[in-house]
């Protein structure tokens, strides 16, 4: 995916926030457990005093009970530092947002241009397609003229030439093993949004041309040689 130094910068910030934020919760989680435990304890004693169980550690309450406090306190602490973050987060990441704009722009002004300077070759390419298919459409006049000629010289001799005439002739939007040698509009779309007929993705891999049809599987195998 395209990407710029500042966009680099703002993910690696908000990557710093989660991060910090993933800990402060993870750590919360470890002394919410210790706490409950902590009192699960203090309480257990306070009843195995009360129903007379002389096996009750009632010394160890007082020590409990500090425990207890000291890690309600850092529970609250952490809630505090979690909620701090959480509200200044986006605070935080809006004054990125100039210097991300800034990047933005810089990298958008690029593109367009090498975008503008590839739509000027198009008229070109466009103008060289069709006086390729001029060429082809000459040469099948020419052969026609030929054969027509051939056919009343045949007609002066008194024979009558009964073959009809036949020239290879481009299938510019029939179909060659499932291929249209002519640009379709829903190619040259498809070919804008990034999609790319395989017979297509196999030339600009190994700059072969095959319209056998075999092209999808050759261009698996180039693909695996790739690798």
């Amino acid at each position: 995916m395209k990407t710029y130094k500042e966009i680099d910068l703002f993910k690696k910030r908000v990557e710093k926030i989660e991060s910090k934020l993933t800990d402060l919760q993870n750590e919360r989680e470890s002394v919410k457990r210790e706490w409950a435990s902590v009192e699960q304890q203090y309480e257990s004693i306070i009843i195995a005093d009360a129903v007379g169980d002389e096996g009750a550690k009632v010394s160890e309450l007082p020590k409990l009970k500090r425990k207890s406090a000291d890690l309600k306190s850092k529970l609250d602490e952490l809630d505090t530092r979690i909620k701090a973050i959480e509200d200044r987060k986006k605070s935080v990441l809006v004054e990125q947002l100039a210097e991300l704009e800034k990047g933005y722009s810089r990298e958008m002004n690029k593109l367009s241009r090498s975008a503008n300077e590839l739509w000027a070759k198009l008229p070109e390419l466009s103008a060289q397609y069709l006086l390729f298919l001029n060429d082809l459409g000459q040469l099948k006049r020419e052969a026609r003229e030929l054969h027509e000629e051939f056919v009343r010289c045949n007609a002066e001799a008194g024979k009558e030439y009964s073959e009809r005439f036949s020239f290879p002739n481009p299938m510019l939007f029939d179909s060659l093993n499932n291929i249209h040698l002519g640009v379709l509009e829903k190619d040259q779309k498809a070919a804008l949004e990034g999609s790319l007929p395989p017979y297509v993705m196999l030339y600009q891999l190994t700059g072969e041309i095959d319209m056998s049809g075999n092209s999808v599987a050759k261009l698996a195998q180039a693909r695996r040689k790739e690798k």
